[in-house]
């Protein structure tokens, strides 16, 4: 008589990235032994989870989903180590199985700051900021999968119209949502160069943020 038992513990999920986040834990348990186990006791200290099997015949399995809720302090760490064991009981002995599944947080995406020079006195400024501009895992960042928001210099917060901000004295700065391009527009008789402006990225995907400034310059006449 072989008394043996595998428990796996996984989770389609590939990382975390804020507070509050679910993740869905699927945990296996099969008996690969030659003999009926009989109260078998699963334990998940992470989620909370005790569960107990009245008996498995060998050859069989039993799966169950379990949730677990992305902490600050997860965040901070970077990393969810989640570990879950199965133990039983045959002949006078204890036997104990265990797995470990670990997921770590994305990174945040990467916005760079764009300068626009060249510009003549009185005309209008077109940038296309997303450009130079990268996901967590590198890829571009695009209209699809992030969004922006201006942020207003005059109170270092994101403006009431996130794609527009107007700077007294200077001009209006609008984001174009759909072609991912900010224009400048100075006021009239406004010819130097404008106060440089910050704009919020979010990867739609991960809803992490980084920061960017936009400077344009004029010439001199």
């Amino acid at each position: 008589q072989e008394p043996l038992l595998k428990v796996e513990k996984t989770t389609t999920s590939v990382g975390f990235s804020y507070p509050g986040e679910e993740i869905t834990y699927t945990i296996m348990v099969e008996n690969i032994g030659n003999v009926t186990l009989t109260e078998i006791n699963i334990i998940d200290l992470k989620t909370a989870l005790e569960e107990k099997l009245a008996n498995l015949t060998p050859g069989n399995k039993n799966s169950l989903n379990v949730t677990y809720i992305v902490t600050e302090n997860d965040i901070n760490n970077g990393f969810i180590e989640n570990t879950v064991s199965a133990n039983f009981s045959f002949g006078n002995k204890n036997y104990i199985s265990t797995s470990t599944a670990a997921i770590s947080a994305f990174k945040s995406p990467v916005a760079n700051n764009d300068k626009n020079t060249g510009n003549i006195p009185g005309n209008g400024s077109i940038i296309k900021i997303l450009t130079n501009d990268r996901l967590h895992g590198g890829l571009q960042a695009t209209t699809d999968n992030t969004t922006v928001e201006l942020v207003n210099p005059a109170t270092g917060n994101p403006s009431t119209n996130p794609y527009e901000v107007t700077v007294t004295g200077e001009g209006r700065w609008t984001y174009n949502p759909s072609t991912g391009e900010l224009i400048f527009n100075p006021e009239i008789e406004f010819t130097t160069d404008p106060s440089a402006l910050k704009y919020i990225l979010t990867e739609t995907f991960t809803r992490l943020t980084d920061e960017a400034t936009v400077s344009v310059e004029y010439i001199s006449i």
